[in-house]
Formats: C-alpha cells, sequence, structure tokens
C-alpha cells in the first residue's frame, strides 16, 4: 500500500474552481489517500455547493466540452461521496474518526474514504486556511504526506504518484512540487515546480515560466536551481512537519 496522503483544496467564494478541481482529484491513481475542503469564511453558498455536488445534486459548470483539460474533470465521478462537515475547533482536534468510520460502508466503487468539509468560520487567508486543514491532518498519524493544492487547478491522473515516488527516491526530500501549467493554454508552462529568488533584488521568478511542454526539460538541474517551491501543488511529508514543530 502506498503512503497515505491528506489532499488539502481551500476555498474562498470559489466553489465552481473547487469543484472542478474535486472532479480532477478524485479520477488520480493514486490508491490511498483522502480530500479534504477547507472553506474560509466564504460569503456566497460555496459549502451548500460543494455538499450538493458530493450528494449528486449539483453539476461541474466549468470548463467548456470544447477545453483541453475538459477529460481531466470528465465524466463526472460516481456520487453520492459521503461527507462528514466540521467547524474549526472540532478539526484542529482530529475531528471524530468513528463517526468517518461509519461513511465507509456508503464509499461509491475507487474511493477509500468520505470527503472531509472544514469550516473555518472566517477568512485567515492562504496560510491560516491552509493550516487548519494540516492541523487536522498531523492529528491523524497514518497521514505520511500532505498535498496542498490551489482549488483553481485540475490535476492529471498520474500527478500524486509521481510526486510521492521522488520523495520516496530521496528521504531526505521534505517538499516536492509538480509542473504547472497555465489553464488556459495548457501546452504552455507556469512553473516546473519552484522558482529562484535574487535576495538582492527580492525578486522571484519562477522556473520554466512560459516555455513549452515540448522543450526538454532537465528536472534534476532545475531541482538544483530551486529556492523555493510553488505554493500552487505543493507535497509536505510528515517528518518534514515535524522537525519545523
Amino acid at each position: 500500500m502506498k503512503p497515505k496522503v491528506a489532499i488539502i483544496i481551500l476555498n474562498w467564494n470559489g466553489w465552481k474552481d473547487t469543484i472542478e478541481c474535486l472532479e480532477s482529484v478524485f479520477r488520480i491513481d493514486y490508491p490511498n489517500y483522502q480530500v479534504i475542503v477547507v472553506d474560509n469564511g466564504s460569503k456566497n453558498d460555496s459549502v451548500e455547493r460543494i455538499k450538493a455536488w458530493a450528494e449528486g445534486r449539483q453539476e461541474v459548470l466549468t470548463p467548456e466540452p470544447t477545453h483541453p483539460l475538459y477529460p481531466l474533470s470528465h465524466p463526472p465521478v460516481q456520487k453520492p461521496i459521503p461527507y462528514i462537515e466540521y467547524d474549526r475547533n472540532t478539526a484542529e482536534a482530529g475531528g471524530l474518526p468513528e463517526k468517518e468510520k461509519l461513511l465507509y460502508e456508503k464509499l461509491p466503487k475507487g474511493i477509500s474514504y468520505p470527503l472531509i468539509l472544514i469550516q473555518t468560520g472566517e477568512n485567515l487567508g492562504f496560510a491560516g486556511g491552509n493550516n487548519i486543514g494540516i492541523k487536522f491532518a498531523l492529528n491523524h498519524d497514518d497521514f505520511k504526506f500532505i498535498w496542498l493544492l490551489n482549488n483553481d487547478t485540475v490535476v492529471k491522473h498520474d500527478a500524486l504518484l509521481h510526486m510521492v515516488n521522488r520523495m520516496g527516491d530521496d528521504l531526505d526530500i521534505g517538499i516536492c512540487g509538480s509542473t504547472i501549467l497555465y489553464y488556459h493554454k495548457p501546452d504552455k508552462v507556469w512553473a516546473l515546480g519552484g522558482g529562484s529568488y535574487n535576495k538582492w533584488l527580492a525578486i522571484s521568478h519562477h522556473i520554466g515560466l512560459s516555455c513549452s511542454i515540448s522543450e526538454k526539460i532537465d528536472y534534476k538541474e532545475i531541482e538544483r536551481k530551486m529556492d523555493y517551491v510553488v505554493g500552487t501543488s505543493m507535497l509536505v511529508s510528515r517528518l518534514f512537519y515535524k522537525v519545523l514543530a
């Protein structure tokens, strides 16, 4: 069995993007993950829309069928997807595992764990909102990695598998990024997993910005150049969090 991964997706008034992201995440071929959606005090009906999607009552509204990334989120995965909802305090304390287990028998084929929905109660920003999901995950010993994933993304079916395998190649690696393409121009690179930072000019630059995916890429050379991992897609090991603590 591959190590269990907590996939944390932060939402703030962006339920359309979040639902499209969820559709792509729930069709990945990695065998051991659980999805955690943290709502950062949305003022629209985001939480209700996401719950309606999980219940099979809300269709995916993006992208258009002609969009090149359409197959990453369509056709929709089997519904309903059981979920459990937590407030901030309950989530930070680790949730209610026994209640979660009661949902296991209702899981559709191919999904091993129920969806976790956490409401922070207020907008805590990018770091604060993700920290709620991270605290939830770290209260469960079985999560070996935490994947912080922006809600305005869609992922390829093998994305997580590649990242976990790369982390497994070198136990000294604490964080791993992924190749990020432009949503509306998926033949162009937005970042090759990370970037460089000029401390004298205080300027950061994503490595590979606007290069073509058809170009030959030397990922070992990119890793040597990286000063940071782009937060859009960031896989972090549990051990790394323990070292920071």
